[in-house]
């Protein structure tokens, strides 16, 4: 079996459209040219990371650094890639778009798509933009999913026949890094996940980063590019970091093993060695899930060396949610998701259908609503750690709770 290949080419702050496409097409080219599953495919979701928008009051918050976007997937990056997939597939239907969490009432999916330069591109390549917060949702099911046993996502998402992602070079607080894989975790409406940042998936890193995974076990990415043009340092908000490159892959894990080596960081590290301060690392969760390799020596690196650019990123972890308390976190949502399933007939009688968050084996905190439940205060120091779930017969379990027994 051949080696997924990733291709690193230099591209400068200053690089004009011109030179951001032709140093996107030159990755493109070194891993063997656009995959055949996007050249092959009726339709096909192209998903960037807009995350760096959705909380900002107005266009004017948005960070930038040099006229790039420091915290959304840069759309010169973007156009370059849309151009190249287009190219390759002059009669796909092409779904574009993020989970636009917008969080102030006078902002519109037309203002973010417009800024963004999304309705532009959409009007030059024939695309079909979509909000992935809104829409008719559908249920995929997850066969052998880490975490979950089945996804709700809008019904385009769901019958693409491939994925593409458009990441961001960037470091995370809790999640360590944004590369690849975790940016599909966009694609999940807020109405079935827990309000506006899908906060139910929050309520533990054990948890999140196995949803990251079960997304990307249904819906694989065929291709990706890395927007590195300028990086995010610290966190998904932190301070921007000039990296000056550009990626691209056909392997969403091998492709985010080589961008944590451009950002200084081992591929190989997990929980309490960095950027892994609050979480394990989920590419390589994704790749015991058999989903790709975080191997270096099992990759072929194409164009520039990751070392060439001498970076070092730094994730930092928001002030009160130490490493130390991040383990206890970890710790208690395992315990007490063995206590729920000691529990869960007992509690079936007195709380089916509600969410539950679980100290030291005593529900604390009852709600009807995903919606509320995505408000439990679930990081009180005084209250204590525990595990949040719906209390549902095993038949009817979303969440894959034996996952937790490790």
């Amino acid at each position: 079996m051949s080696k997924p290949r990733v291709a690193i080419e230099r591209c400068a702050v200053s690089a004009s459209q011109a030179e951001v496409d032709a140093a996107v097409a030159r990755a493109v080219a070194a891993i063997g040219g656009m995959p055949q599953a996007v050249r092959n495919a009726k339709s096909i979701m192209v998903k960037p990371n807009y995350v760096g928008i959705m909380f900002r009051a107005s266009n004017d918050d948005v960070r930038m650094h040099k006229g790039r976007h420091a915290h959304n997937t840069e759309p010169a990056v973007c156009a370059a890639a849309v151009k190249l997939i287009r190219e390759a597939n002059p009669s796909a239907t092409i779904y574009y778009g993020d989970g636009l969490d917008i969080q102030h009432g006078h902002r519109t999916q037309e203002d973010i798509f417009n800024f963004m330069g999304a309705t532009a591109l959409a009007r030059q390549y024939d695309l079909t933009l979509l909000d992935c917060n809104e829409g008719e949702f559908v249920k995929v099911p997850v066969p052998g999913g880490v975490m979950l046993r089945y996804l709700w996502v809008r019904r385009e998402i769901a019958e693409a026949d491939t994925y593409v992602s458009l990441a961001k070079l960037k470091c995370h607080q809790t999640a360590g890094f944004t590369l690849s894989t975790k940016n599909m975790f966009g694609l999940l409406p807020r109405a079935h996940y827990g309000a506006g940042n899908r906060g139910f998936m929050h309520q533990n890193a054990h948890r999140l980063m196995r949803v990251f995974v079960t997304v990307n076990q249904a819906f694989p990415q065929s291709f990706q590019v890395i927007d590195g043009i300028v990086g995010t340092n610290h966190g998904m908000s932190g301070e921007p970091k000039e990296a000056g490159l550009v990626m691209a892959g056909a392997n969403s894990i091998a492709t985010d093993a080589v961008g944590m080596q451009v950002m200084g960081f081992d591929p190989q590290a997990d929980f309490g060695t960095p950027p892994f301060f609050i979480a394990e690392n989920h590419i390589k969760l994704a790749a015991a899930a058999g989903l790709g390799t975080t191997q270096l020596d099992e990759i072929e690196i194409l164009g520039e060396t990751p070392e060439s650019f001498g970076l070092q990123f730094e994730t930092r972890p928001q002030s009160d949610f130490t490493h130390a308390k991040a383990a206890a976190i970890l710790e208690a949502a395992r315990a007490q998701a063995r206590v729920y399933l000691e529990m869960r007939d007992e509690l079936l009688k007195t709380h089916s259908g509600k969410f539950v968050f679980l100290v030291d084996g005593e529900v604390v905190q009852s709600v009807a609503t995903l919606a509320e439940a995505a408000q439990l205060e679930y990081f009180d120091d005084e209250q204590g750690f525990g595990f949040a779930t719906q209390v549902l017969p095993p038949a009817e379990t979303v969440e894959n709770i034996e996952a937790y027994l490790v």
